[in-house]
């Protein structure tokens, strides 16, 4: 992991019985790029779907540099006060600042092959029940 140079966003959640917290959190031991660590309210599934507007929920954030010393999981805790709310604004902000200008995407099928597209996206068999 220590070869990886791309910066990440790593989410853990409080209670998750199948990968707990700390041992998430042990990416930013194994790695020395740009790492923002976000530890959720809730367990595997309702740390991770608590989407904006969800009652009750809090999140605490940290970012570390390239390079810079680990810090251990509790003295991060300590220095990460929780914030109100889902960590999902936190992900689309840091998603649109690693992300280059929107592009239109590619028309489908290939008509200058003969093979025109079937129907407008995202498709006929959305609509089916």
């Amino acid at each position: 992991l220590k070869d990886i140079s791309v910066p990440m966003f790593v989410v853990g959640t409080e209670t998750d019985h199948i990968a707990p917290w700390r041992s998430v959190y042990k990416t930013a031991l194994f790695t020395d790029c740009d790492l923002t660590f976000v530890l959720t309210k809730g367990g595997h599934n309702g740390g991770i779907l608590s989407q904006p507007g969800h009652g009750s929920r809090h999140y605490r954030i940290g970012h570390r540099l390239p390079g810079a010393h680990y810090i251990g999981a509790d003295a991060w805790l300590k220095a990460c006060a929780p914030k109100p709310g889902s960590w999902w604004p936190e992900w689309a902000d840091w998603l649109s600042a690693q992300s280059g200008d929107l592009v239109m995407p590619p028309g489908i099928g290939a008509p200058e092959r003969g093979f025109p597209a079937l129907a407008p996206a995202p498709g006929a068999y959305v609509f089916q029940p």
